[in-house]
């Protein structure tokens, strides 16, 4: 269970990176997509990591 689940589109990955590693340098623990293990259902991960984190945070960009 992570602090924060990162919703972005994948043209904002590099962003999304930094971002996660503010968070984790700030204390809390971070999940987004480039997280998921090989032979994970990627609907059944993203939603119990989506269900669990304390907070959701989303990336709006020109490309999203």
């Amino acid at each position: 269970m992570a602090d924060v689940f990162i919703s972005y589109k994948k043209e904002d990955r590099a962003w999304t990176a930094k971002l996660g590693a503010a968070l984790r340098a700030a204390g809390y623990t971070a999940w987004w997509d480039t997280r998921l293990v090989a032979g994970d259902t990627w609907n059944e991960t993203v939603c119990t990591e989506l269900r669990t984190a304390k907070c959701l945070v989303v990336l709006w960009s020109k490309a999203s």
